[in-house]
């Protein structure tokens, strides 16, 4: 369960299977049973498809922002633009020079370096390509905000300002799952940390336990018993 307004951040060894959460809960991968409960709606994860999803209010920042998170060939208006077709505006009523005043809002608002709205994604730097996911997304409003490994590969500033506008995010009474293995990462932001092994929850950190030393020492601790049996 995770609260509204609450960082749940989940961790493990590679391989324990903490990161395949987030593809699970929003269809990008296919569930084999489970259901999730977003305030009264029920969802059934065997049906759940990346567009319900989005529906349901749900949005997956996956790791890998050049494949999985943007369309690099695209400008950065029309990156923006795709989640909201066939949702708030019709592909047959475009007007380009709205969009590109809205990119360009979006763009301030998540500090994205670039010269115009205009621009190709593939020539941004990865922090910034990063900040515009989040923007594409968060622009919806969604109720459950899905990370993967948010900041990996961008640098020390990006991060900061990634990590605000989560802070930012939770503040406006959203739900967030942070899939991660840094732990410096989770001692900065979660508030509760789950440490997985071989696909199950095996501890649970919360408050002044959320720090680094413990979180490595969950996931290693864990690891030693299984190297001795």
């Amino acid at each position: 369960s995770v609260a509204s307004g609450e960082i749940l951040g989940l961790t493990g060894l590679i391989g324990s299977g903490y990161d395949e959460v987030p593809y699970l809960l929003s269809g990008a991968v296919s569930a084999q049973c489970g259901q999730l409960n977003i305030g009264s709606d029920n969802h059934d994860l065997t049906q759940m498809t990346p567009t319900r999803a989005i529906d349901a209010g749900i949005a997956l920042i996956p790791a890998d922002r050049q494949k999985a998170g943007l369309a690099l060939d695209l400008t950065l208006t029309e990156n923006v633009t795709l989640p909201l077709l066939g949702r708030r505006m019709s592909s047959a009523f475009i007007k380009h020079r709205v969009l590109a005043r809205e990119t360009a809002g979006i763009m301030a608002r998540f500090a994205v370096k670039a010269e115009a709205p205009g621009q190709v994604a593939s020539e941004l730097s990865g922090g910034n390509q990063q900040k515009l996911v989040l923007g594409k997304w968060l622009q919806l409003g969604p109720r459950l905000v899905l990370l993967d490994e948010p900041t990996q590969g961008i640098d020390v500033g990006a991060r900061r300002e990634i990590y605000q506008r989560i802070i930012e995010l939770c503040a406006a009474g959203a739900s967030v799952i942070c899939a991660t293995s840094e732990f410096e990462q989770l001692e900065m932001i979660a508030h509760r940390v789950l440490v997985f092994d071989r696909g199950r929850i095996t501890a649970e950190l919360s408050g002044p336990n959320v720090t680094k030393s413990a979180i490595a020492e969950a996931c290693y601790q864990e690891n030693k018993v299984h190297e001795t049996v």
